[in-house]
């Protein structure tokens, strides 16, 4: 390999690892928790006909609830 190509992928390999370690010293955004409340359902046992069903998010696991959501 030439000098000029051996300098190229040196400049690359520093140039990709500055942009890496860069990346991982931004802050990341904090995400909103996201439960049955938060999103105007209601944890039942099962849902109405009228309802969504959208799995036990935010609800008890022990008492197996689902987060029901009614549908528009």
């Amino acid at each position: 390999m030439s000098r000029y190509r051996v300098a190229v992928l040196a400049l690359v390999v520093v140039l990709l690892v500055f942009v890496a370690e860069n990346e991982a010293d931004q802050p990341k955004p904090d995400r909103p928790k996201l439960d049955c409340s938060t999103i105007q359902g209601v944890c039942k046992d099962s849902c109405l006909s009228t309802e969504f069903s959208i799995g036990a998010l935010g609800c008890s696991a022990e008492s197996s609830t689902v987060c029901c959501i009614t549908k528009p």
